[in-house]
């Protein structure tokens, strides 16, 4: 179990960073995994398969469903560079507040700024927005593949930062792992600033205190 959490840490980190400037508004994505790990693999009925995604200027709230009555959420803000994980592991409500070096720390990567080579004449419609392929291009790494709109503002996204549309469909690679996204709807609408904040009736944690805790639970010194 703490393997399938830290894993979700993992993942929500890397979702949440998608604050677009200019774009108000939810987006649901369809999540693919492959090249799981062993030790993740054992839970791969229990990963997500979907994730919703609030936008609104600098900040993200980034919610998914687990099995065994377990939901999570993470507040992400872009212009402070901190977010907070919501655990709620069957009543059990807990926000875990991370800074950016805990969070690169999960993410097991340091900042790399992404170029982007644009595909002509690749095209195709998602979520009803016609959408252009662009190959991302990072220092180091496996080249990937994003298609994007220019029909939805473009921003600061921390992963796609200079890319000439809102990306709706792409590949994350966190280890040997692969994790393909596709956008299923996008709403644009408002929402309400208290998204962004730590819901009544959580206990805080820092991330230390909560990785203590996680291991106290599975019985690690």
């Amino acid at each position: 179990m703490k393997k399938l959490l830290t894993a979700s840490v993992v993942l929500l980190s890397t979702f949440s960073a998608m604050a677009q400037k200019g774009f108000e508004g939810t987006v649901v994505f369809g999540i693919e995994y492959k090249d799981l790990p062993a030790e993740m693999a054992a839970f791969e009925a229990m990963l997500p398969d979907q994730t919703t995604v609030q936008i609104k200027g600098d900040q993200s709230r980034t919610e998914q469903s687990l099995g065994m009555g377990m939901k999570q959420v993470t507040i992400f803000d872009t212009k402070k560079n901190n977010g907070t994980l919501l655990l709620d592991m069957m009543g059990k409500k807990t926000a875990v507040e991370m800074n950016a070096a805990e969070m690169e720390k999960q993410r097991g990567e340091k900042n790399k700024e992404p170029k982007f080579e644009y595909i002509e004449g690749d095209v195709k419609k998602i979520a009803g927005y016609k959408c252009k392929k662009a190959k991302v291009i990072l220092e180091g790494d496996t080249d990937l593949e994003v298609y994007y709109t220019d029909e939805l503002p473009a921003g600061a996204s921390r992963e796609f930062k200079g890319l000439k549309g809102f990306p709706l469909e792409y590949s994350i690679v966190s280890g040997p792992m692969t994790m393909k996204l596709t956008a299923s709807s996008v709403k644009l609408e408002s929402l309400d600033k208290d998204l962004f904040t730590i819901p009544n009736g959580y206990e805080k944690q820092t991330f230390e205190e909560f990785q203590k805790s996680m291991g106290a639970m599975m019985g690690e010194k």
